[in-house]
């Protein structure tokens, strides 16, 4: 081993060691204990343990059954990182040790910063970087990494190491032995991608800004053809794999087709060159950048000061010497000027910028692009190759120092190097804190993932094993992009608890893209006791459902309805658990229905309008006077999975406050329409106005009724009870 290999093999070593000391030096005491943690105890944060924790002890395979009861959903629409969650089913984790899982997830967060660090470092000495200058700048990147934010919530997007490795795979391939590294690289990204899809997303448009920009530089003879095979095979492949496996696995094809929120989680120029966390946020957008406009904290990609103050003098430079011709071929090692362009059309995709320029008619002819709507995750590729590229500048500017006038400027070099170090340190801490105050404020994985609560059930004589499911009320349903039933609900983390400790699964979901039909069918659940609830037929009769009740005043009635079918079976201080017999239920369901059917005193009332038609934004579904009293106007409302989301309902009282309510949240579905119910309060004969904002909808059998009076309607045959259809005998 000569003298070079042996500082870049000692400069490695060293770098472990540093990286290794900062991971202690701030996460000693999540190492102590690293099970007890949940860094995000709330949302997708203990949804995301649960699905993986779930599935490894009770699972098999990535047939994911543990919400949605009794459909179920492939894992990866859980977030539940299939294949970590494949290889903790190998270790036969119980219930008993179930925290061993969160310790298992929470290392693997915190170990992808050394590796990180490491890819970043062999990436920088292929930049022709010095070890000595590398390590620190190394270690210092992957700790400012805006991927520490998916520690507390997403945590199949928080492995730092993934871009470095494919972007050092990149580099081999072009070095030596391309179709070695080419099915490396290939096969890299096909695991991430079976970690999570955004993986392959972030993949595809690295490797495809690369091929666009090597394919402009053909164009100008810059760039041999026989480049272009190996990277496009290393695009492809896994891209095919991937799309292949998931239309064979997939149980769903009914899945939302345009969800909400692709021009609301893009990057900007603020949220990549400017702090992202306190306290130097509140001092940016305060007193120095008003003009920018915020991204959503899906684009947050803070290169770093240091980094943005670098780029800044390199822009003023170039621009003094107009050397505009190097600008397509920048004097840049090779490992960089590769993906220096690309990186930028990278940055470019990730605020949006395509999709303003008309590229957004992809997504309407390829479906799969929509799917991916947080594209400021993308800005992540821009902060790696940003970052090496200020390293690479810096050490340049060192050399240069260093060398002049006899070696009389190296003390003002080093200075600038140390004082670059320190600040580029400074925003690394900070970032590690913000992050860290969130990941260490829940010790409870030890209790929440174990046997506490199906010890509570047997300690008071009730057996796991006589209940098919959970139905936790509030009940949370999220995950068709249309309807969003109790978003948060305080049940939902109780239930989990109690599904992971006894095994029984959930009714509710908390899932992504979920389908449409099963959504329909869950809802109907809670729906109004008169609508129809045929997911009741696919339940066994032989054994019951188990109740966790929290915030009862809250409840619907179609909530209510169910507690009130139910037997009390335990009280504790936060919750109440019932049980609830199938049989019994349906046949409560059937008195209500027939009760409807003998109203005597339902009135016969037309529909104010039946045929399905479209109101665009902003037309009027209801402009009338009404008299001083409390009404409910009512309307059924297509589900459309082409549409983005449903639209906003908003009225008004002559000129008085103006009002509005999502149309989402409500359970009163059948037959792919949505039963929209909005009581309100008339205090005099002054004219009310409904209509939507945002977007327009097909709706039909609009109705208007006193709340104080129940009416019968009719439409194509069918009865209708204050709008719900009646199946009569």
């Amino acid at each position: 081993m000569n003298r070079q290999h042996t500082y870049h093999f000692l400069g490695l070593l060293a770098l472990l060691v540093v990286s290794g000391l900062v991971c202690i030096r701030f996460y000693a005491d999540i190492f102590r204990e690293p099970g007890a943690y949940l860094f995000g105890a709330e949302g997708d944060g203990l949804k995301n343990y649960f699905t993986v924790a779930y599935q490894a002890v009770h699972g098999n395979g990535w047939d994911f059954k543990g919400m949605l009861y009794p459909f179920g959903d492939h894992l990866l629409f859980a977030d539940g990182q299939p294949l970590v969650t494949w290889m903790l089913q190998q270790a036969n984790i119980t219930v008993e040790n179930g925290h061993q899982i969160i310790a298992t997830m929470n290392l693997l967060m915190i170990g992808s910063l050394m590796l990180c660090a490491a890819l970043v470092y062999l990436i920088l000495r292929k930049c022709m970087v010095g070890p000595w200058f590398a390590v620190p700048f190394a270690v210092v990147i992957a700790f400012l990494s805006p991927q520490l934010a998916r520690f507390t919530g997403h945590y199949a997007l928080s492995y730092t190491f993934f871009i470095p490795l494919i972007w050092y795979l990149l580099i081999r391939m072009e070095a030596s032995r391309p179709w070695l590294w080419t099915l490396l690289l290939a096969l890299s990204v096909l695991a991430f991608t079976f970690i999570q899809p955004y993986y392959l997303l972030i993949a595809v448009a690295f490797l495809g800004s690369v091929l666009l920009w090597d394919g402009v530089l053909f164009v100008f003879r810059k760039k041999k053809p026989v480049a272009f095979l190996p990277k496009l095979v290393a695009l492809l492949f896994p891209f095919v794999a991937f799309t292949a496996y998931m239309a064979i696995a997939d149980p769903y094809t009914d899945r939302p087709a345009a969800p909400y929120g692709l021009f609301g989680y893009v990057a900007s120029l603020q949220s990549v060159f400017v702090p992202v966390m306190e306290p130097f946020r509140s001092l940016f957008t305060s007193y120095f950048f008003r003009l920018f406009v915020p991204a959503h904290w899906e684009g947050y990609a803070f290169v770093g000061l240091v980094p943005t103050f670098i780029g800044v003098c390199a822009l003023a430079l170039f621009a003094y010497k107009r050397k505009w011709r190097s600008a397509m071929n920048p004097v840049l090692p090779n490992a960089l000027q590769s993906v220096w362009i690309p990186a930028f059309i990278v940055l470019l995709f990730s605020m949006a910028v395509f999709h303003h320029l008309g590229l957004h008619w992809l997504g309407e002819h390829f479906s799969a692009i929509r799917q991916f709507r947080s594209l400021g995750r993308m800005a992540w590729v821009f902060y790696y190759v940003f970052a090496v590229w200020a390293v690479v500048y810096l050490y340049r500017m060192y050399r240069f120092l260093a060398s002049r006038s006899n070696g009389q400027l190296k003390p003002l070099a080093i200075s600038l190097v140390f004082l670059s170090l320190g600040w580029w340190t400074l925003d690394a801490i900070v970032n590690i804190k913000a992050v860290k105050e969130q990941m260490i404020t829940n010790r409870n994985g030890k209790e929440f993932f174990g046997p506490t609560f199906r010890n509570d059930l047997l300690s008071n004589d009730i057996d796991p094993a006589n209940f098919q499911a959970i139905i936790p009320l509030p009940f949370e349903l999220i995950g068709s992009e249309k309807v969003e039933l109790s978003p948060f609900s305080k049940a939902t983390p109780i239930a989990m608890q109690a599904a992971f400790s006894t095994g029984i699964p959930m009714m509710n979901g908390v899932m992504s893209r979920t389908s449409l039909s099963v959504t329909e069918q869950l809802a109907q659940l809670v729906a109004s006791p008169l609508m129809p609830h045929a997911i009741l037929d696919k339940l066994a009769s032989d054994r019951d459902l188990l109740l966790i009740v929290v915030d009862e005043g809250q409840l619907t009635a179609g909530e209510r309805f169910l507690i009130d079918h139910a037997n009390l079976l335990i009280s504790r201080g936060t919750y109440r658990l019932f049980r609830l017999n199938v049989a019994y239920l349906k046949q409560a369901y059937q008195t209500a229905r027939n009760k409807a059917v003998s109203d005597s005193l339902a009135v016969e009332t037309p529909f104010l309008h039946t045929a399905e038609t479209f109101i665009a934004k902003d037309e009027m579904l209801l402009d009338t006077l009404i008299s001083e009293g409390s009404y409910e106007f009512s309307f059924w409302i297509r589900i459309d999975p082409k549409s983005t989301s449903l639209p906003i309902l908003e009225w008004t009282e002559g000129r008085a406050q103006l009002y509005s309510k999502r149309c989402a949240a409500n359970a009163d579905l059948t037959n792919g329409w949505l039963r929209i119910a909005q009581p309100f309060e008339a205090t005099g004969d002054s004219p009310f106005r409904f209509w939507f904002r945002q977007s327009g909808e097909t709706i039909c059998r609009t109705l208007l009724r006193p709340l104080t009076q129940n009416v019968r309607n009719s439409s194509n045959g069918q009865r209708y009870y204050n709008n719900i259809p009646l199946n009569e005998p």
